[in-house]
């Protein structure tokens, strides 16, 4: 094995080496230093080939590990300056194979020794080491910080009983049986404090009592006022249903007594449902209400006969109104009961009679009755009966009347 070639270092601060080969002309001079010396080959003639060196597999050396000096840094160097040192030689000094040969001998032996130096040295059981011995101390502190806690709790109830064996003592009587002005001190201010105590606590539950008893009594009375407005909604409530139920019932009343005052019957006991609804009876239904009032159909048909002993009356008495006639003329008609069958217009007994025969046909009582209030006094008097009928007739209907707007209003 050929030994490695040592080198000058060729860093900064160091002389080029006075044997360097000048470049050809026409070549730009390397920046690198120059290589050291070696035994220079013999120049070859310029006309003679130039032989090309053989293609040669440099391996690639391991990644030195980071540390500073020692055998690998200067290995390190050594192989750099080789190369350099090579490639200087083969291009200045010329391409010779036993040159080339040799530095490819040596080449390969640095690769050599490269390959045999040891593996670098593995960093992570220092590491695991490093870390197992921080987490030792970190568990040490921390026990070490628990124990101290223990042992001042311990320290601190210690020195609580001794404070307490000490106050004990001081309250103690002597031997000969009598206490001392500090334990008689100490046990006023006990008894004074126990006192203040007991009326603290004494004051503070009365407030509270006091105001849960308030509180209490105010929400008794809210429950009473809300019980109170309950049963007076569920009164007005109850009222109002059964007025409600009244009033229809009392609707209902209203139509039976209509039908009763058409049919001329006795009508008391819709009445009496009418007035359970609290609602003002008119006088003219309740004082007919047990017997009734006369039928429409009747006073049509009474009205006739009526009529003509009014109108007689009036023309005996000389009042009928008519013109152009002697009292004989009157006499013989009032005899044949002469009268007007259609409406007509004056102011004669005739002409009122025609035109309430007609309103009472078109069943326009009240009108009727209007018309007969304006015949001479011996025509009202011959008529009073129908008249009386009439009136009874007209008023049970009209209260009727507002009897039903009363109801409908609610």
């Amino acid at each position: 094995m050929i030994p490695p070639a040592t080198f000058p270092n060729t860093g900064p601060g160091t002389a080029e080496h006075p044997s360097a080969a000048p470049a050809p002309e026409g070549t730009a001079q390397p920046a690198t230093p120059a290589a050291p010396a070696e035994p220079q080959a013999a120049p070859q003639p310029e006309h003679a080939a130039k032989p090309e060196a053989a293609p040669r597999h440099e391996a690639s050396p391991a990644p030195a590990p980071q540390r500073g000096g020692g055998f690998g840094g200067a290995l390190a160097g050594g192989i750099i300056a080789a190369a350099l040192g090579f490639f200087i030689a083969w291009f200045f000094l010329g391409r010779d194979d036993a040159a080339e040969q040799a530095q490819a001998d040596r080449l390969d032996a640095i690769e050599q020794q490269l390959a045999e130096l040891p593996p670098p040295a593995d960093l992570q059981p220092l590491t695991d080491q490093v870390d197992a011995a921080q987490q030792a101390s970190e568990t040490a502190l921390a026990d070490l910080g628990t124990s101290v806690s223990s042992q001042i709790d311990e320290i601190t109830a210690r020195l609580g009983d001794l404070e307490t064996r000490v106050t004990d003592l001081e309250g103690e009587p002597s031997e000969d049986g009598t206490l001392t002005e500090t334990a008689i001190a100490r046990w006023q201010d006990e008894v004074d404090a126990l006192r203040q105590d007991f009326q603290s606590r004494a004051e503070s539950l009365e407030t509270d009592l006091r105001s849960q008893l308030d509180d209490l009594q105010a929400q008794a009375d809210a429950a009473e006022e809300r019980l109170q407005e309950t049963r007076e909604t569920a009164q007005q409530v109850t009222q109002d249903a059964e007025a409600a139920a009244a009033r229809s019932a009392a609707r209902a009343a209203l139509e039976q007594l209509r039908a009763d005052l058409d049919t001329g019957s006795a009508y008391a006991q819709p009445l009496n449902t009418i007035s359970e609804a609290e609602v003002a009876i008119p006088e003219g239904l309740s004082d007919h209400a047990e017997d009734g009032v006369p039928m429409i159909a009747a006073l049509r048909e009474d009205f006739e006969p009526a009529a003509r002993e009014a109108l007689s009356a009036a023309r005996l008495a000389g009042e009928a109104g008519e013109d152009g006639g002697s009292r004989v003329g009157s006499f013989l008609r009032s005899q044949l009961q002469v009268r007007s069958t259609g409406p007509r217009t004056g102011d004669d007994a005739d002409a009122v009679l025609s035109r309430a025969q007609d309103a009472l046909r078109q069943g326009r009582l009240q009108d009727a009755l209007s018309e007969v209030e304006g015949l001479p006094q011996a025509a009202r008097d011959e008529m009073s009966g129908w008249i009386e009928a009439a009136r009874i007739r007209a008023g049970a209907t009209a209260a009727a009347d507002d009897l039903a707007a009363s109801l409908n209003e609610e």
